[in-house]
Parts: structure tokens; sequence; C-alpha cells
């Protein structure tokens, strides 16, 4: 008897026009937050093919289907297909059930781990602010060695406070990308919104999330 599905997933293939590669992968992840932004996705990847010249894969993981077709029948979904119809040359969807997850040896254990926890307040101009800035500095941080994901957290009792919370392969990892000249680069739409935590206690939500 199967069990209850662990995810729903959609496996998009797609045909890209030759040259037009590179940019394709640099606008993907460009617009990715207006897919993982939605708060029934669990992540997404994009992987190309080694034996296909120009055909890409995008796979995307869902909480079930019925949060899924919401997501494909909105405006947020339409924007995202219109910004990567120009490089495509033919394309298909499938989708399926995850029935079953198994960790295989090789997954990193939690063990080592580190996690950095950024306090920052919405600056008089709102809330919004906070988010644009947090969105422009995780698709910097993509790809970045060591990092494995990253939360924006806002404050169930004061909207107007929020937190981000990012986890590191281990302290080496989050160390070694700090001292590098790109650190503060990369932070820089961050750091004026940065502010001491105001407390020692605080309950979040999480509203957007890099995996």
């Amino acid at each position: 008897m199967t069990g209850p599905a662990v995810a729903f997933r959609v496996m998009l293939r797609m045909e890209i026009h030759p040259g037009m590669e590179a940019e394709f992968e640099e606008v993907w992840t460009r617009i990715g937050d207006g897919i993982t932004s939605h708060p029934a996705n669990l992540g997404q990847w994009l992987s190309r093919g080694v034996d296909e010249p120009g055909v890409y894969y995008v796979v995307s993981d869902w909480v079930d289907e019925p949060r899924f077709r919401e997501f494909e029948h909105s405006e947020q979904h339409l924007r995202h297909r219109t910004a990567l119809h120009p490089y495509r040359s033919a394309g298909s969807m499938t989708t399926m059930q995850v029935v079953r997850e198994m960790a295989g040896s090789a997954r990193e254990p939690a063990a080592g781990r580190v996690r950095v926890l950024v306090h920052a307040a919405a600056p008089p101009t709102g809330p919004e602010e906070v988010s644009a800035a947090y969105h422009a500095v995780s698709r910097e941080l993509a790809g970045t060695p060591g990092l494995l994901g990253n939360e924006l957290l806002r404050s169930v009792s004061d909207p107007d406070r929020f937190a981000v919370l990012s986890e590191w392969r281990d302290p080496e990892a989050f160390e070694e990308w700090e001292r590098g000249a790109a650190h503060r680069a990369t932070t820089a739409p961050f750091r004026p919104l940065q502010t001491d935590g105001g407390g020692a206690f605080g309950v979040y939500e999480v509203v957007d999330r890099y995996a």
C-alpha cells in the first residue's frame, strides 16, 4: 500500500536556443525567487544535460499538488514564464508524487554545521525594503561554497522586526566567505537595515527561503 506523498514534484525539460545557454542560466538564477518565495515551494534545481547540448531540466518540489496548481495559475508564474520564454525553443512538463525518500550516505550530516542569525528592522519606507534587500543579497550568494541555505524570518509580535538565518556546512566555510573580498559588497544592500536584535527572545515566522 502506498503511503502519503512526501512532496509533489514538477520536472520541466527545456531546449534552449543555441548560444543563449549562459544568458538563460543567469536569468533563471536572477528570477529564481519567483518560485522559491512561494510559501508552498520546497526548493528547485536547474540541471544541464550532459549528453544533450542545450537541454536543461528544472525540478521543483511542492508541499502538495493543489498548492502547486494554485501557483501555476497565478500572475507570479506568468511573469516567471514570460521572462524565460525568449530562451526556449521547445519544452515539456512532467508531474509526479514523491512517495518515498531515502537519504544517501554521502549526504552531509547536520553535525558540524553552523547557523548565523542577522537581525534587521524595517526602515520608514516600509518592510518591503527588507524583503527586497534579502532577495538581492541571496541572489548574489547563490553558489557560495559551503552555504546550505538561508531564510528570512519576520517577528510574529512586531511586523517591522526581521532576522535572516543562514546555514553553513561548517565554521571554516562561513569564516572563509566572511574574510573574502566579496563579502562586504555582496551584503551591502542589507547592512543599513541591521540591528542588535532588540532583545533576547522572539517568535518568528518564515516568510522567504533560499535552499
